[in-house]
């Protein structure tokens, strides 16, 4: 039974970069990996970015939020693999 356990809780690289790449500046693939704190501070700066960049005056701060969401991406890139060991890792 220990067996199936961790082959249902296992993580893979795969799907872990698919969400990076296509919901990634919502933090789903943090979310994926359990990293649920992070992955809901990308989530928030994200949408308020997103909701502050189509005001005008929020332009000024929405701008900046989603550059930094955006670079917190692609540094993400280069952690996934790590994150996926670790995970699996701690499981067995």
């Amino acid at each position: 039974m220990s067996e199936n356990m961790s082959s249902i809780t296992a993580k893979h690289v795969g799907p872990a970069f698919a969400l990076w790449f296509f919901l990634g500046a919502f933090g789903a693939h943090r979310f994926y990996l359990s990293r649920l704190g992070t992955g809901a501070a990308m989530a928030v700066l994200s949408v308020l970015g997103i909701l502050l960049t189509i005001t005008v005056i929020g332009a000024v701060i929405g701008t900046p939020m989603l550059f930094v969401v955006g670079v917190w991406w692609l540094i993400d890139a280069f952690l996934i693999s790590k994150w996926v060991a670790e995970h699996n890792a701690g499981r067995a």
